[in-house]
């Protein structure tokens, strides 16, 4: 009885640490990496057509500035990327992959393996963990869209 108390005390420290990690480091990083892919995409469509503009308006001189022109545009060719909404469910999913896993573990360090534990921890946990995550990528991505179009329209005045 005295060791199991020992281990739970030697343990409790972990399981907190990754009871925190699921409920709100996850969701945290996981909303602003899509708030910064929104931005980043936003910058790169706006800058490939003000690249294209500059193309389309500037006098070809030899054929080189042209071409250096074409060549840089093909790097910023955002037709074939992921589309920013497509990878917000790309990002959620892998958020409750996440979770699952740190509550399974949380779940083998101190029931054994309970499944009626997992399953109520899991369903607890997921419900914070994506509200949060709706929150974040709600405020990240009006935050950094702002960021975005204001970095443009500085960049063309």
């Amino acid at each position: 009885k005295q060791i199991d108390e020992k281990i739970r005390d030697i343990l409790s420290e972990t399981i907190s640490s990754v009871t925190f990690q699921a409920n709100f480091i996850a969701p945290l990083i996981t909303g602003v990496v899509v708030g910064l892919s929104t931005m980043i995409f936003l910058i790169l469509f706006n800058l490939g057509e003000q690249i294209g503009s500059i193309a389309d308006a500037s006098v070809d001189v030899g054929g080189a500035s042209t071409m250096n022109i074409n060549f840089i545009l093909g790097f910023l060719n955002l037709s074939s990327s992921v589309d920013v909404w497509a990878f917000q469910p790309i990002v959620g999913v892998y958020l409750i992959i996440v979770v699952l896993l740190m509550v399974h573990l949380i779940n083998k360090i101190e029931y054994s393996g309970d499944i009626v534990y997992f399953m109520d921890r899991a369903a607890k946990t997921l419900i914070i963990s994506i509200i949060l995550y709706v929150i974040i990528v709600s405020i990240t991505t009006l935050l950094f869209t702002g960021l975005a179009e204001v970095a443009v329209t500085v960049g063309v005045v």
